[in-house]
Order: structure tokens, then sequence, then C-alpha cells
């Protein structure tokens, strides 16, 4: 009986540099699968890219409330002009986040 071998990312908050990184990382272990933890597009410098190599690598995706609030459902009065922006940014891209959220579970 072989063993599954499963990399948990997580907190990826928009960094395409360091998902890069620890992709190229989990690929060098022979990992079977990843799942993300959550937390994917928000704060950082390239929320499109980083949406992009999270769905290339077929990753099980699990919601975070920065994923929530991505896809408007957890959006308060209190959100600021920022979060507003970028949640609209990056609904926009090519590959629009709710294609991504399609495979994740709250």
């Amino acid at each position: 009986m072989s063993q599954t071998r499963i990399a948990l990312i997580s907190d990826l908050h928009g960094n395409a540099l360091a998902l890069k990184e620890v992709l190229a990382r989990i690929a060098n272990l022979g990992v079977d699968q990843i799942v993300c933890l959550g937390d994917v597009a928000t704060l950082g410098p390239d929320p499109e890219r980083v949406l992009e190599l999270v769905h290339e690598s077929n990753a099980i995706c699990i919601l975070g409330n920065h994923d929530e609030f991505m896809h408007g459902w957890s959006l308060t009065t209190h959100a600021s002009q920022y979060q507003a922006s970028l949640r609209e940014s990056v609904l926009q891209v090519d590959y629009p986040f709710a294609a991504f959220l399609a495979n994740a579970y709250a």
C-alpha cells in the first residue's frame, strides 16, 4: 500500500514570488496533492498571478476569511477602500476568482 504525499499551503496573500519558490520545493519532494488552506489573493503585490499558480497546481482549496471577502460573502460596511478596489481588480482578470472558488470548500 503506497502512501499519498500531501503538501499544505496557506496564507499566500498575493505573494507570487514566495509561492513560486514553495511550489518548486513541493515539486522536488514528489508530492501527490497540494491542499491550500485559504487566504490566497489579498494583501500582496500579485494576486492575479497567485490565482493562476494555485489553479495550475491543481490544489484542493479551502476558503479562508480573505477568500470569502473576495467572493463577496463577508463584505462589510467597514471594508477598506483598498480591499474593495482589490476585489474589483481580481474579479476582472482573465481567470476570475469565482472560477477558482468553484473547487473550494467553505
